[in-house]
């Protein structure tokens, strides 16, 4: 869905987030994850009159987004309004920069040298309650904007709770503040993006931590369980995310921790967890067929932590078997051992998502045609 705003040069110049008259966007670009796309009309008033040009730009929720571009020149300017992330900004293969929510932000980065260079900016933290926007990538006059990265031909999708997001998984610590879960919470070190780069594959995190299939933590927004937020781009605005251009060979869908982690309250709809059970088991296949109608020759991975919660385990199970039944013959199941769990609130270490990354890539070696040829 397209908006368009009128913006005038010279308020945005106050802003610090102007493009020069002689600036060059870079319009060419892989993004991967979930944005929703919109245009910012901006108005230069210039001596011989007034033009108007039209940027592109991508607003983003879900985690884990990036966006790549490529150019030549020895300077790049990073656009962004977003004062609720942590975002790394690598060029080539240098060091990430970091910027710590950085607001309405034009970040150069000078002395590239004249060659051709690849720019990508990730998104780190997990924002639920807002979003960020990337305003695009420019280059000063002399700078030429590059065909951008070809996606990957591998794509992958994650589908989860905050054991995906990667939630505080930096900490060295089980205790922590609100502020040190944010501080500590890295996607791009998560084991879905660990596992992305293995197989040189684009990747979606779709994930939210304290999500359920019917249920989520300690039944927690009882309206916005992960079938209600998945279809969505934004999490707060229900327009329906566009799959054009994302097919993906292998889908990753690891959830249900959280509907069961917790004794249900008085006056949740489930009289006990016997009926919790039901309900999750009726809408986790149903959520699975739906997700296997979207992407008819995706091969669907199950995970399940095995020592977490036995009413849990048993219901995972009992829905593979279900999608089987049905005739799905590409959908399968890991499981997870017991973990170290040191990090924020008893979460997945970084030593943890070492190991979900190594079973996962095990059992994706053991599919000679999981990546259909690609």
């Amino acid at each position: 869905m397209k908006r368009i705003a009128i913006a005038l040069l010279s308020a945005l110049a106050v802003s610090g987030c102007s493009t020069p008259p002689d600036a060059i966007n870079l319009d060419a670009l892989n993004v991967s994850g979930r944005t929703q796309i919109g245009e910012e009309l901006i108005v230069k008033q210039q001596s011989l009159g007034t033009k108007m040009y039209g940027v592109e730009m991508h607003t983003y929720q879900w985690p884990g987004v990036y966006i790549e571009g490529r150019f030549k020149g020895e300077s790049v300017t990073v656009k962004l309004n977003d004062s609720a992330n942590i975002l790394n900004i690598i060029v080539d293969d240098r060091a990430p920069i970091i910027l710590n929510r950085p607001g309405l932000i034009s970040h150069r980065i000078d002395g590239l040298g004249q060659g051709e260079h690849t720019i990508r900016l990730e998104k780190r933290t997990e924002t639920q309650g807002t979003t960020g926007t990337f305003w695009g990538f420019s280059l000063p006059d002399g700078g030429k904007p590059l065909p951008a990265p070809l996606p990957r031909a591998r794509q992958i999708e994650f589908i989860g709770d905050s054991d995906m997001v990667g939630y505080g998984n930096t900490s060295t610590k089980r205790d922590c503040t609100k502020s040190e879960v944010f501080e500590t919470t890295d996607s791009q070190q998560a084991y879905p993006a660990q596992v992305a780069r293995t197989y040189n594959a684009d990747f979606q995190l779709n994930a939210y931590s304290g999500i359920g299939i019917v249920r989520n933590y300690d039944g927690m927004e009882p309206d916005r369980p992960m079938p209600v937020l998945y279809p969505r781009v934004l999490f707060n605005d229900p327009t329906p995310y566009d799959r054009k251009g994302w097919t993906p060979q292998v889908i990753v869908v690891a959830l249900g921790g959280n509907d069961f982690s917790t004794p249900l309250k008085p006056g949740e709809k489930w009289k006990d967890v016997a009926a919790l059970r039901t309900d999750w088991e009726t809408t986790f296949v149903k959520f699975l067929s739906d997700i296997r109608a979207q992407n008819p020759d995706a091969f669907l991975i199950m995970g399940a932590l095995e020592t977490f919660n036995a009413d849990y385990l048993a219901a995972t199970k009992s829905v593979l078997a279900a999608r089987k039944v049905a005739g799905d013959a590409r959908i399968d199941l890991v499981t997870y051992p017991q973990l170290e769990l040191t990090a924020c609130d008893w979460h997945p270490s970084l030593n943890d998502h070492k190991t979900m990354k190594n079973i996962v890539e095990a059992f994706i070696d053991q599919q000679p045609d999981i990546w259909q040829g690609k």
